[in-house]
């Protein structure tokens, strides 16, 4: 779905029926919200934009073709009465728009600006930082891979920093547990299974955000819930932050999952505006480790890069 707004609310808008990112809406909120939104895009005289999968792209002036995502937002306004919906907008979308439009005689956007949105967990590269530089509190994965804190502000994720976090009453653990138990119900992600013959079932999990590869610090649930129970282990790729692969195996079925993984994995990453790791990875009895020497020897005669050590999120 695609539909362009210029420079006023437009009360016509064809909407034939409600996207999956916003399906917590009837039809009629959904026009609300979208009326809600042009409001401020239009005091903003952000020109002409287009709400173009589950955000908003921009295709004036300042950053053309800017993207802003919605999905948080109207979960968020769901869950809330309508006549709040005006100024959640409002709070959501300054900070957005300061990122993407910045106004010349207006005061930078800071950190602290942003202290009162969302926290979420963003899978990052071992650096610790975000793509475009930024950082926040970590935790390390592995010795290739971080998960960060960070705000969701809609077209950019910003670092958490810690002493946001002791002025908030928060730990470290409990900010990581809140923030991956909110992210199921934040966002919609589409979910494919993909069967290997002579290998395991490759579950695909994509979206529109950053934070769908952070889903891997819940495998265990995530295995609960499809009934995964008799397997030796698991294969998991996190290739960029808007995909999460992965394959309960036992070990004779290694060397075709892996074959059949790799390539979706590499091309994720290596497409990707927000990589985070080409490799694959082990998961066995509830912990990201080392695999098994055998497994490791199937591995290391496909020619592929070996999976790396893990270390399960709460160590």
């Amino acid at each position: 779905m695609s539909i362009e707004r210029r420079n006023s609310i437009q009360t016509d808008w064809s909407i034939p029926e409600v996207p999956a990112w916003a399906g917590s809406l009837t039809p009629g909120e959904f026009r609300t919200f979208l009326l809600a939104v042009d409001a401020v895009l239009t005091r903003a005289e952000m020109g002409p934009t287009v709400l173009q999968g589950a955000g908003l792209k921009f295709l004036g002036p300042f950053r053309r073709g800017a993207w802003c995502g919605l999905e948080p937002l109207a979960r968020d306004c769901a869950m809330r009465p309508m006549d709040t919906w005006a100024d959640r907008v409002e709070r959501y979308l300054s900070h957005a728009l300061r990122h993407l439009c910045p106004a010349r005689d207006a005061r930078p956007l800071t950190v602290d600006d942003m202290e009162d949105l969302p926290i979420r967990v963003q899978m990052v590269p071992g650096t610790g930082k975000l793509p475009w530089g930024g950082k926040g509190v970590t935790r390390k994965v592995a010795h290739d891979l971080c998960a960060m804190l960070v705000y969701d502000a809609g077209a950019v994720s910003v670092g958490v920093p810690r002493r946001h976090l002791g002025r908030n009453g928060l730990t470290v653990q409990r900010a990581f547990g809140s923030a991956l138990y909110e992210l199921g119900r934040a966002y919609h992600v589409e979910r494919e299974v993909i069967e290997v013959p002579g290998g395991g079932p490759i579950e695909v999990i994509q979206g529109t955000n950053p934070f769908v590869s952070s889903r891997a610090l819940g495998l265990g649930s995530l295995l609960y819930k499809r009934g995964h129970h008799s397997m030796d282990g698991v294969l998991v790729g996190v290739p960029d932050a808007q995909h999460l692969v992965y394959a309960p195996v036992n070990h004779r079925q290694v060397a075709e999952t892996a074959r059949a993984m790799l390539p979706m994995v590499h091309h994720w990453h290596r497409g990707s505006a927000a990589p985070v790791s080409a490799g694959l990875y082990w998961w066995q009895d509830g912990k990201f480790c080392a695999p098994p020497k055998d497994v490791q020897k199937v591995l290391g005669a496909l020619d592929v890069p070996r999976p790396q050590v893990w270390i399960h999120a709460g160590n």
